[in-house]
């Protein structure tokens, strides 16, 4: 099987936070940067280690799958079920879980005033601890949504999380509080939609090579097509209108 590979078009020059929290910010980069700068690598000498030894892998091989096949697997796996090195989590399942879990009110919300603005008035911004979690996880998950899509189903157009990172930016500034607590229940919402299409992925994945799990999945992705079709192509506040025109919200 030939691997539509995931675009090179984010080179890492790019951070997903562009204001305040642009020190702790991820790059916004491909799949295969960050599993080598945040991921340990498995030990190549011992094969039984090899991510792809569920899955039935022979000497880094998946059956029937060339070298290039198997490595996008591998550092898909990886990016899944490794350790984070900045200690954001144990696996990314698990820190999805938490993130959802993590409650955001007034309280933790910061005044913040802008370096190139001293004397305007003071924006709102969640805090730093939450906005940096916040921000690894939905980078991951986007970059898993678009390798798992890739290889799963290349023909159909793939979920987006956050189109151009407006609503996680919407969460690091904000004119007012209110606007910002909305715009994260938006954010919360379109991330438990993310976990159940990478669950439904995952066991499609499994199916591959296990045909006791072999299931067939329709096209998962959005089909209020009216509004995904333009996602992305407005400000923060913009994109929080579109997505709460929507039933789910």
């Amino acid at each position: 099987m030939r691997v539509a590979r995931q675009s090179k078009d984010g080179s890492g020059d790019r951070f997903l936070l562009e204001g305040p929290g642009r020190d702790f910010s991820p790059r916004d980069e491909p799949l295969t940067a960050s599993v080598a700068r945040y991921h340990a690598s498995w030990d190549t000498h011992h094969p039984e280690e090899d991510p792809l030894a569920v899955f039935g892998a022979v000497d880094g091989l998946l059956p029937d799958h060339s070298k290039e096949d198997s490595m996008w697997v591998r550092e898909l796996i990886i990016r899944l079920s490794y350790p984070h090195t900045g200690n954001h989590w144990r696996n990314l399942p698990e820190a999805i879980e938490e993130v959802l879990g993590m409650v955001v009110t007034r309280k933790e919300l910061r005044r913040i005033s802008l370096p190139e603005a001293p004397d305007a008035i003071p924006m709102w911004g969640l805090d730093p601890a939450y906005l940096e979690q916040f921000a690894h996880v939905a980078l991951a998950v986007t970059q898993c949504l678009h390798s798992f899509h890739s290889y799963l189903w290349a023909e159909t157009s793939v979920f987006q999380l956050d189109p151009g990172w407006k609503l996680i930016r919407s969460l690091e500034v904000s004119e007012n509080a209110p606007r910002l607590l909305i715009t994260h229940g938006v954010w919360h919402e379109r991330l438990r939609n993310a976990q159940h299409r990478l669950q439904r992925y995952l066991l499609a994945l499994r199916g591959m090579w296990n045909e006791s799990q072999r299931v067939r999945f329709p096209d998962i992705v959005s089909t209020i097509s009216d509004i995904r079709s333009h996602q992305g192509s407005g400000g923060g506040s913009t994109e929080v209108g579109k997505y709460l025109q929507r039933s789910e919200y």
